[in-house]
């Protein structure tokens, strides 16, 4: 199957993940874009002139042009893989293939479209909390753990959302972590998963929602309304932007890409090459940035 390397997600995609100002909603988010893809459709024909295929959804579909799909279910392995989206109408979509295969396209069950994932999987998971890898057959297979639940215990609901995050070498479950990990701190192993004193949470953190855009950056929306982001990267890394930008689209704060993977390392035989960019807290934007933080 054909696969396209690097891909971009926003929340403005139609069918796409929200982020709004609940619980659990990173790792949803997370599960469309590395994993599953989203905006599934049923597709009712692909025609061919030339090397222009063009699928027709008689529901109509919510992609746009740019967009990366899987296309799967057709006899023919033309059809079949990911594809960049050129031109769109109500009810169909156009792609380029490659070869001359017989059109229309066939199908011994049905053929079907949703925005293609990066190419993650999930090892591990339970209710807000996830252990995400990457699929590619280079891979060292890093771990990046999330727990974005209600943190306990003290904490009230209607403060800032993050996750907690953070790599890990190995796992034996979603909550016990076997082999090294970043970030980590031998005297209180478990500061980055759990409270172990008053008024901290964790330490390495993705933030999504504050209460108070008007002391904190935040986004232009309303404080409890649909957050910004965009993603971008392929199956082995990645970096997110949520709510990149302060009140008035940027006029008093920005903020900095969180970001996971495997970046190309200028190290020979660097079997361990792997970042992980967070937060350790959100500052006020009279500072004009997030305290960033990274392993």
């Amino acid at each position: 199957m054909a696969k396209i390397s690097v891909k971009h997600y926003t929340n403005t995609m139609a069918s796409a993940p929200q982020l709004d100002n609940e619980w659990g909603e990173l790792t949803g988010l997370l599960d469309a874009v590395l994993v599953n893809g989203f905006g599934f459709k049923t597709i009712d024909s692909i025609t061919r002139v030339g090397n222009i295929a063009t699928a027709t959804v008689s529901t109509g579909h919510p992609y746009g042009i740019g967009q990366v799909l899987a296309i799967a279910g057709c006899d023919q392995a033309e059809y079949s893989g990911e594809f960049r989206v050129l031109n769109i109408s109500a009810r169909t979509f156009d792609f380029e293939v490659v070869g001359e295969p017989a059109s229309p396209a066939t199908t011994a069950s049905a053929i079907s479209a949703k925005v293609a994932p990066l190419g993650f999987e999930i090892v591990f998971s339970a209710t807000n909390k996830r252990a995400y890898r990457s699929t590619h057959p280079e891979s060292a297979k890093p771990l990046l753990v999330v727990y974005d639940g209600l943190k306990t215990p003290g904490y009230t609901t209607s403060w800032a959302k993050w996750a907690n995050v953070g790599i890990a070498e190995s796992m034996s479950d979603i909550d016990t972590i076997t082999g090294a990990q970043a970030p980590f701190d031998p005297l209180a192993p478990k500061k980055n998963w759990q409270q172990t004193q008053a008024n901290q949470w964790g330490w390495f953190k993705w933030y999504w929602a504050r209460p108070n855009p008007t002391n904190y950056i935040d986004t232009a929306n309303a404080q409890s309304g649909v957050k910004n982001w965009v993603l971008v990267g392929d199956d082995r890394y990645f970096q997110i932007w949520i709510n990149p930008y302060g009140n008035n689209q940027g006029t008093t704060g920005y903020r900095h890409p969180y970001q996971f993977g495997e970046p190309t390392s200028f190290k020979a035989e660097d079997a361990y090459c792997c970042v992980l960019v967070a937060d350790d807290h959100l500052q006020s934007n009279s500072v004009n940035g997030a305290a960033g933080t990274s392993a």
